[in-house]
């Protein structure tokens, strides 16, 4: 990633950095110009090296993204703009080779082929340009607009490295799209897998003779099986996920499971009474640890069987 940024930044501040060549160049051509325009075009050249200097020193990480482009080469096109109406000589027909070569470029999405059609478009330029002089050729490259050209060549540059490095975050986007994709796919076949397995626990759970509660570390019901929800009187969905000890209904196994949490004293075989819709229970219950792997607690477990 840090790598694919320094290589944008490389990118488009060589691309100023040729701008800023052409201007200077051109600024040596018109110096005499430059002298008249009372201070002008010095500020206009002093505007370029600034924003050379001020790009140069983003940090990479404002690179990403596409909005710092955009941005740069909006600032671009007006300074290639400016400079062609101060050290060169615009026409309607130079802005609008100008542009067309900036469009070809941006659909070209290559930097290369935009060398190659800022070439067609300034030989097209040359020709259109030349038809009807009676001069000819000779008599338009003595034209000071012709001193424009250069910048066809930058801005053709400039369009089409946007627009490949817009296509280049448009085939990021659409990969991490897939590959979401992808793994929510990948998601709800784990979901339907832990489902299956939770249901089968559940099942065996059930098949059990015994009642059987199972707390996480804290005390929150994670398993109540249909022989608890007999022993009880207590539905599962309203056991689940609530404290034992703030249900009034499992007082009893609450008890033995806080001298298992507290007082570390397991149970074996005790004998404890419950009343359940005014009915007396005799249980034989008892009480133990769940460990992970790592043989740490993530949780106790209480089982009772109805004697009498």
């Amino acid at each position: 990633m840090e790598e694919r940024l320094k290589q944008t930044k490389r990118g488009i501040n060589s691309i100023r950095a040729l701008l800023s060549l052409v201007i200077l160049l051109l600024g040596i051509y018109n110096a005499g110009a430059i002298i008249e325009s009372a201070g002008f075009i010095f500020f206009y050249i002093a505007i370029v090296i600034i924003s050379n200097v001020f790009f140069i020193m983003l940090p990479e990480k404002m690179y990403e993204g596409m909005k710092l482009h955009y941005i740069i080469f909006i600032l671009d096109i007006i300074l290639v703009c400016f400079g062609a109406y101060w050290l060169g000589g615009v026409s309607f027909k130079m802005l609008m080779v100008i542009f067309l070569a900036v469009f070809m470029a941006a659909l070209s999405q290559s930097v290369g082929m935009s060398l190659v059609i800022a070439a067609v478009t300034t030989a097209v330029y040359v020709i259109i340009s030349s038809t009807g002089r009676e001069t000819g050729f000779a008599g338009l490259f003595q034209e000071k607009e012709i001193l424009n050209i250069p910048f066809i060549f930058v801005v053709s540059l400039h369009a089409s490295f946007i627009a490949e490095k817009a296509n280049q975050e448009l085939e990021e986007k659409k990969k991490v799209r897939q590959a979401y994709g992808e793994l929510a796919e990948q998601f709800e076949g784990f979901r339907g897998d832990i489902h299956t397995l939770n249901e089968f626990h559940s099942r065996v759970y059930d098949s059990l003779k015994q009642a059987v509660i199972v707390t996480d570390a804290s005390g929150a019901v994670k398993v109540f099986n249909s022989r608890a929800e007999e022993i009880f009187g207590i539905r599962r969905g309203k056991a689940v996920n609530l404290n034992v000890n703030h249900q009034e209904g499992l007082s009893g196994p609450a008890k033995l499971l806080n001298e298992l949490m507290l007082k570390k004293q397991p149970s074996d075989n005790k004998e404890i009474s419950v009343i359940e819709s005014g009915t007396v229970k005799k249980l034989r219950a008892n009480t133990g640890k769940v460990k992970d792997r790592d043989g740490n607690i993530i949780g106790y477990i209480f089982s009772a069987e109805q004697f009498f």
